[in-house]
């Protein structure tokens, strides 16, 4: 590890903080990593059956089923990256931390953004608690190379709700100033 990774921190990255941006941005980036290997598979499809047309079909359904799994493994690292924002703006902005206080869990953000006064009702938090269980899973015992867990629609789901979080925390800290 390089000698500048060693100590780096929040304060060492951060210039104008996390926005609302950051959440589509996560998802806009691998949308468009996604894009990228479709634009590639269909040079390839185009090629194989220009090439190969009696057994074309074949050679693509094993290459269609491993763009998919690829897909999938992109995605997940748009997961990881939502609950990664969600998590520090619940730790940085919304909640009002004493001096070397260190929120360690999604439970413990969670109960000091509700100390703060933003809302958060059972389900949603029910919801996000479920979210960052899949993320811990995920990151701390990914699931093997040909059984990923996390599909688009997973991920979009998941960016509604902390999208959704994320602008009512925003407008409710607005009318406490």
């Amino acid at each position: 590890m390089h000698e500048s990774l060693k100590s780096l921190a929040e304060n060492d990255y951060w210039v104008y903080g996390i926005s609302e941006q950051d959440f589509d941005y996560a998802v806009d980036l691998i949308q468009d990593a996604v894009n990228l290997r479709t634009e590639r598979y269909n040079a390839y499809v185009a090629e194989v059956q220009e090439k190969s047309p009696d057994c074309a079909d074949d050679i693509l359904d094993d290459v269609a089923y491993y763009k998919s799994l690829d897909e999938q493994h992109l995605w997940q690292h748009a997961l990881l990256r939502l609950q990664g924002l969600i998590e520090a703006v619940m730790t940085h902005e919304f909640a009002r931390l004493g001096e070397g206080v260190i929120l360690f869990g999604l439970a413990s953000k969670i109960r000091a953004v509700k100390a703060e006064g933003y809302t958060l009702s059972d389900e949603e938090e029910k919801e996000l608690t479920l979210w960052g269980k899949l993320r811990n899973a995920i990151t701390h015992a990914p699931p093997e190379q040909y059984r990923p867990v996390i599909r688009k629609d997973d991920v979009i789901e998941y960016q509604g709700l902390v999208k959704e979080l994320y602008r009512r925390w925003k407008e409710e800290k607005s009318r406490q100033l």
